[in-house]
């Protein structure tokens, strides 16, 4: 995956993530000239969109389900965005009611070939302090 790792999401592959992307490619072609260099062209393919499907929580003993998806911003039906999903990990860590080490965000992607969209649906495993 690459640099999709990084948190601050300056990379090209957070950028296009971030915007429904999760299925591009980029495909490198180098061409030799004349003068010995070499001009490389990056073509990009955006492929299919993927969008937020079912998100389930687990773990949750005390804390409603409810009260643990108003923490993040992911939403059904809502365009896949990997920095909003790098927030729901870092809001729940950090909202005091789960152990931070223990919070699971586990995606699971859906094909759908008769759409034009693809869904990932995410299992949040948490453990409460």
């Amino acid at each position: 995956m690459g640099q999709a790792g990084k948190i601050e999401g300056r990379d090209i592959t957070s950028r296009y993530m971030d915007q429904g992307s999760l299925f591009f490619s980029i495909t490198p072609v180098a061409k030799a000239q004349p003068d010995g260099t070499t001009d490389l062209t990056f073509i990009i393919n955006k492929g299919r969109q993927a969008q937020w499907g079912t998100i389930t929580v687990t773990g949750n003993q005390k804390t409603p389900k409810a009260d643990i998806l108003r923490l993040v911003p992911l939403h059904s039906s809502d365009l896949f965005n990997r920095a909003k999903l790098m927030e729901s990990q870092r809001t729940s860590a950090t909202c005091g009611k789960f152990t931070p080490t223990k919070i699971g965000l586990n995606p699971q992607h859906v094909f759908r070939a008769s759409e034009v969209t693809d869904l990932v649906n995410i299992a949040f495993v948490v453990a409460e302090q």
